[in-house]
């Protein structure tokens, strides 16, 4: 009969993985190395512009709290900067040499926002092309205020550290970290695949797994050798 209610151990679980460690290696390995040549290799290079801005109170009408007016203005700007109608507003603001060339989806996709808390955010601009770049931050620079007036007119923007001029280098690529990255799910992968193939294996290969399959004794184990032997001298006699 079956065991029920058997759990693995940290034996069985070891038993399991350590015989197969090779495999995790390979396999970690080769993600590292493929997440770490495409990042360094295949990747496009990337520019980013930024722009940190601040809340601050227009009119001293406002007494109750204003930072968590600031945060509520904050998280209402972040969806205002990604609406149709914003990014229509930014792409007609670019200079003329970009006509046709960009679309609100590029800028929608190279656009990323951060609430820095305590009335602070950033917005980082993010292309291929390190002047788009930088005139998308000038756009946005130039069109936050009037818009976030629009919206509350007691509150302002206040620009508090901006890209003074067009990146000349590129994003780092992360390399590094993207190999680790790799190791690391290369492991977990192949771990898992290991230990889901190892569960739903019902073959019977070993002493152990006879035992702890099922409640019967072993009385001997016939070696893997004299089988073949036997079978040889079978295959004679026939």
């Amino acid at each position: 009969m079956k065991k029920k209610n058997e759990e693995l151990s940290f034996k069985d679980l070891i038993s399991i993985f350590i015989p197969k460690l090779w495999i995790i290696a390979i396999v970690s390995v080769l993600c590292s190395a493929v997440l770490g040549l495409y990042s360094g290799l295949v990747k496009k290079d990337t520019y980013t512009a930024s722009s940190l801005m601040y809340v601050y109170k227009s009119s001293a009408s406002i007494n109750f709290n204003d930072a968590q007016i600031a945060e509520t203005m904050v998280d209402i700007y972040r969806y205002r900067l990604y609406s149709e109608d914003m990014l229509t507003q930014i792409v007609n603001a670019l200079p003329a040499e970009y006509e046709g060339n960009v679309d609100r989806a590029t800028v929608r996709s190279a656009i990323s926002f951060s609430n820095q808390k305590n009335g602070m955010f950033r917005i980082s601009v993010t292309t291929s092309d390190p002047k788009l770049s930088f005139d998308l931050k000038q756009c946005i620079e130039n069109i936050a205020p009037p818009e976030f007036i629009e919206i509350n007119s007691q509150l302002g923007i206040e620009i508090m550290d901006s890209t003074a001029r067009v990146p000349k280098a590129p994003d780092s690529k992360n390399v590094p970290e993207n190999a680790v990255i790799g190791f690391v799910a290369g492991a977990f992968i192949s771990a898992l695949a290991i230990w889901i193939f190892s569960a739903f294996d019902t073959t019977i290969d070993s002493k152990k797994k006879i035992e702890d399959s099922f409640d019967i004794p072993v009385l001997g184990v016939i070696p893997e050798h004299m089988v073949q032997e036997r079978k040889e001298a079978a295959n004679q006699n026939v």
